[in-house]
C-alpha cells in the first residue's frame, strides 16, 4: 500500500509538471506572432516545454540534447517558432520506439543553429508536403535574404538556420509588416 501511495505521488508530480509545461507552451504560442524575432534563449525555453510535453507521450522513445553556450543563447536571435517548427517536423515525420528512439540535437556551427535528428521515416504516413520547412524558408528569405540549409543523409536529417546578431536586429521585438 505504501508503494501505491508513492506511485500516486509521483504521478501527481508528473501531472503538475505536464500542466505547467502545457500552460507555458500555450501562453507563448497564443501571445506571440510568428513573425516576431526573439532572443534564442526565449525560443529554447518554449521548445523545451514542447519537447517535455512530447516526452510525456513518447517517454524514452524521444530524447534531445541542446549543446549551446549561454553567451550564444543571450546574444543571438531567431524568428519565433523557427526551432519549434524543426522539432515538430522531426517528431511528425519519424517513427520511433523505445528500442529505436528519435534523437534530436541542437547545436551551433558558426553563425548557424543546427537541428539534427536521426531518421526513422514513417512508413504509412501520407506523402509529406514539406509545407512547414517551406514556410520557414520563406520567412528567412523575407527577414534576411538568407536561405535555410536542409541536408538529408541515409541516417540523419539536418536543418541549418541563420542566427541573427544584435546588430542586425537591435530591438528585441521586430515584426514583419
Amino acid at each position: 500500500m505504501h508503494k501505491n501511495h508513492e506511485e500516486l505521488q509521483l504521478l501527481q508530480k508528473q501531472g503538475e509538471a505536464c500542466l505547467t509545461n502545457v500552460t507555458d507552451f500555450l501562453k507563448t504560442f497564443i501571445a506571440n506572432p510568428i513573425s516576431k524575432i526573439v532572443r534564442l534563449e526565449e525560443e529554447l525555453m518554449f521548445c523545451k516545454a514542447y519537447i517535455e510535453i512530447q516526452q510525456l507521450l513518447f517517454r524514452n522513445a524521444l530524447t534531445y540534447e541542446i549543446d549551446l553556450s549561454l553567451d550564444i543563447t543571450l546574444e543571438k536571435f531567431v524568428p519565433h517558432f523557427s526551432i519549434y517548427t524543426l522539432l515538430e517536423n522531426a517528431i511528425r515525420h519519424n517513427h520511433f520506439t523505445e528500442e529505436s528512439p528519435l534523437k534530436i540535437i541542437i547545436v551551433t556551427e558558426g553563425d548557424y543553429l543546427k537541428v539534427i535528428n536521426n531518421l526513422h521515416p514513417q512508413k504509412s504516413m501520407e506523402s509529406p508536403t514539406g509545407q512547414g520547412l517551406l514556410n520557414l524558408a520563406e520567412l528567412y528569405r523575407l527577414l534576411s535574404g538568407d536561405e535555410i540549409h536542409i541536408l538529408q543523409s541515409k541516417n540523419y536529417f539536418t536543418v541549418h538556420i541563420k542566427l541573427f546578431n544584435n546588430e542586425a536586429y537591435p530591438f528585441e521585438e521586430a515584426y514583419i509588416y
